[in-house]
């Protein structure tokens, strides 16, 4: 759409351009009073692109809500749950108890479940999150006392090689081969 009307407009536009830029819009001589209107191909042209590029985003909008329309009031959709479900959160005080909210919806509501608070619940994933966070901060440790003592090994002149795993095998012997015990992370729980 742009290149039939703008080639010609800027390669004849007597700018004295050479090569490719003869193409650009630097082409164009505006000192000259009859190549000023020139400049208002490529206005004209831009606000052309602009229209249709919006056209074609509105078009595909439509398509796209008439596509969602179809499939939400397909039987296959309307059979499931999730169809028939609606989840109310910040409900004022005053609507927490069933038999208002009842009231409130008539016979629209089939089944409806008030949430309780979640405080203890809340409260446990906290304290695991800590736990887990301390767990995953001893193992950072050890996997670097491990293998600093390692490379240590290894610049003194020890294999670096695995010994062969074997099934019956408890987590902890790999970083026991490099450090005692006694050198490994700790900390208490509760």
């Amino acid at each position: 759409m742009t290149w039939p009307v703008l080639f010609p407009v800027n390669a004849t536009g007597g700018g004295g351009q050479k090569e490719l830029n003869i193409l650009s819009m630097s082409n164009i001589d505006i000192t000259k009073s009859s190549n000023k209107n020139r400049l208002y191909a490529h206005a004209f042209i831009g606000a052309l692109f602009y229209g249709f590029v919006m056209y074609t985003i509105f078009r595909e909008c439509i398509f796209y809500i008439n596509l969602r329309q179809a499939f939400l009031l397909s039987p296959t959709y309307a059979k499931r749950i999730s169809s028939r479900t609606v989840l109310f959160t910040s409900v004022p005080a005053a609507y927490l108890e069933e038999g208002k909210l009842r009231k409130l919806f008539s016979d629209s509501v089939k089944n409806l479940w008030i949430a309780g608070t979640t405080k203890e619940l809340d409260d446990l994933v906290e304290e695991r999150d800590k736990v887990a966070m301390k767990l995953e901060g001893a193992e950072v440790k050890l996997i670097k006392a491990v293998n600093k003592e390692r490379l240590k090994a290894i610049k003194n002149g020890a294999s670096a090689e695995k010994p062969a795993p074997s099934n019956d095998a408890e987590p902890g012997q790999v970083a026991a081969r490099w450090i005692p015990q006694k050198s490994r992370p700790t900390h208490r729980l509760g």
